[in-house]
Order: structure tokens, then sequence, then C-alpha cells
């Protein structure tokens, strides 16, 4: 198992290089690049971050195999008071939530705070980010009060935050924009693409071997 940097050029149809490129490393100051960056329109930016970098490092863990085991991505978006910055990680299906966490954020303690509250980030491990058949549209959201599981759509669902509204919307639209076609949605519609041929023609080589078995017999 192996995890590895690789700088994602977001808007190059979501590709990414195993290059090293130092700026994108430091994605927070490519951002005040303007060479770097990109402005958002008032319509795009969902998560109130102004600039989008062009170039973000994302983390893949592969297995043995070379299959994604985790996709490490990181996150930002404005809460009440401060821009909230994570890092969300899913599963080798790229749709089911492994993890989120936040290492610098400025929310009221015990209110907006409890972002950081491990039994709050520990509901989002198994979640769904996509819903069936809507791979390019982000179902996942902070829901007001907590997750009734026995609704459909509660996989898509997380529970809010007592007293800290703004906030949560903040993570579901942090969630929104960085999951959507603006954000690491091209990304993920490749490696769905590239995993997808990868599987077919796994099928068609073993269709080919037991066909020469029988030949053979």
């Amino acid at each position: 198992m192996s995890k590895s940097p690789h700088a994602l050029l977001i808007f190059a149809l979501g590709q990414f290089t195993d290059e090293f490129i130092p700026e994108a490393e430091n994605f927070r100051r490519a951002a005040n690049d303007p060479s770097m960056s990109r402005s958002l329109s008032r319509a795009e930016d969902i998560a109130s971050i102004k600039r989008q970098p062009l170039l973000m490092p994302v983390y893949i863990v592969e297995a043995d195999d070379g299959s994604i085991q985790k996709l490490i991505l990181p996150v930002h978006g404005y809460g009440l008071w401060s821009t909230m910055f994570g890092f969300l990680a899913l599963e080798g299906d790229l749709n089911t939530v492994a993890g989120l966490g936040f290492y610098e954020h400025a929310e009221t303690p015990g209110l907006g705070g409890e972002i950081d509250n491990p039994s709050w980030r520990s509901s989002w491990i198994g979640k769904q980010i996509f819903a069936e058949g809507q791979k390019d549209n982000p179902a996942l959201r902070v829901v007001r009060g907590a997750v009734d599981t026995s609704e459909p759509g509660a996989q898509h669902r997380i529970d809010g935050l007592a007293g800290a509204t703004l906030t949560a919307n903040g993570v579901t639209n942090m969630i929104q924009f960085w999951l959507g076609e603006s954000g690491f949605g091209p990304f993920l519609a490749n490696l769905r693409a590239a995993s997808d041929l990868a599987a077919s023609e796994l099928v068609e080589q073993d269709a080919d071997e037991d066909a020469l078995e029988v030949d053979e017999v």
C-alpha cells in the first residue's frame, strides 16, 4: 500500500500528473496569485473562497494491485467566522466517505467549533457523496437536527450542528463546490472511467484465458 501526492490540474479536464509542482503544494498561496488561480463568479462561489487555485495536491492511497484504496482531497470553504480548511477522504469507489477532518478554522467553540467533535466527524464515515445515477451533482449535505436513518436518502445526510446553522451550511456548500463540476468533479469522473476500463479489460482477459483452457482441453 502506498500514498503519493499528485498535482491536480482542475481546469484541464481533471487530469493529474506525477510531476512535482511546488506551487501545487501551497495552494493557499497560489490562490492569492492571479497567475496560479482564477476568480470565481458569485454564482460559482458557493463556498465563498473568492479565488480557486488552478493546481491542487491530492493524495491517492493505492492497494498492492494498483487500484485506488483511498482518495484524500483538500477542501475549504467559509463557515460563520472563518474559512475552514480540511481533508475529505473517499473510499476506492470514489463515492463513500472514509472521513472528514479540519485542521484550521475559527468557528465558535461549542457551536460551529463542533465540526471537530469526534462523534460528529465519525457520522460522516460511510455516507454517500452522490445519489445513484447523479455523479455530477453531490447529494451529501448537513441538515438541521438529527438524520432519520429510516427515511430515503439518509445515506446522503449528516446530523446538523445545534446553534451553528451557518457553519453547517458552510460545510454543505464546501462539499457541494469541491465535489461538483467546478472542483474535483471532472477528476473523479476520469478516475471512475479509468477504473471501469481496467475492470472491463480484466473481464476480457479472464474470458480469453477461459477460452484458451477450453481449446487446450
